[in-house]
């Protein structure tokens, strides 16, 4: 057995943790800094490296003695959209002012509401995502949809205005 020293980053060189990398019947998460380590037969392997927003890699390599290696993933990406508007729950009327977040578990994508209240996220892959609704003076909103590929998702939000406590003194 021979300790592989590994490394995953973005294309933009940031390290991605929790990026899951396996060979044979071996298997490890990367740390918060994109490193892993995995004890490995000498002679040739074939290492499988997936993350949740980012293409699978497989990395073919040759080992003879321990050694360190670095991988690198592209983002994932497609041609399925998330779009919508965000109105205010009470009275109809769009919201203009705040973010709506697509969560992922390296880099979130943030867009903002415009003018009209619309958003839209455009070239995704297919999966699950978590949109995060954020105006201004509005009570935040949750929503999880699934995305086929090519598929187009209209999805509204009807935020509730937050209520301020009065003060106590």
């Amino acid at each position: 057995m021979v300790r592989i020293t590994g490394y995953v980053y973005d294309r933009n060189g940031r390290a991605i943790s929790h990026a899951h990398v396996r060979c044979g019947d071996k298997s490890t998460l990367t740390n918060f800094d994109g490193k892993f380590e995995l004890d490995l037969e000498v002679g040739n392997n074939v290492l499988h490296v997936n993350m949740k927003g980012f293409k699978y890699r497989e990395v073919h390599i040759n080992i003879m003695e321990e050694q360190t290696i670095f991988i690198h993933l592209d983002r994932e990406t497609g041609f399925s959209k998330i779009y919508g508007y965000v109105y205010d729950a009470e009275s109809g009327e769009t919201l203009k002012l705040g973010i709506v977040t697509l969560v992922l578990p390296f880099t979130n994508l943030y867009v903002n509401i415009n003018e009209n209240g619309y958003y839209e996220f455009n070239n995704l892959a297919s999966g699950e995502y978590e949109l995060i609704v954020s105006p201004l003076n509005y009570i935040e909103e949750k929503f999880k949809v699934t995305l086929s590929e090519g598929e187009e998702k209209k999805l509204n939000f009807y935020c509730r205005r937050k209520v301020e406590e009065p003060s106590w003194g």
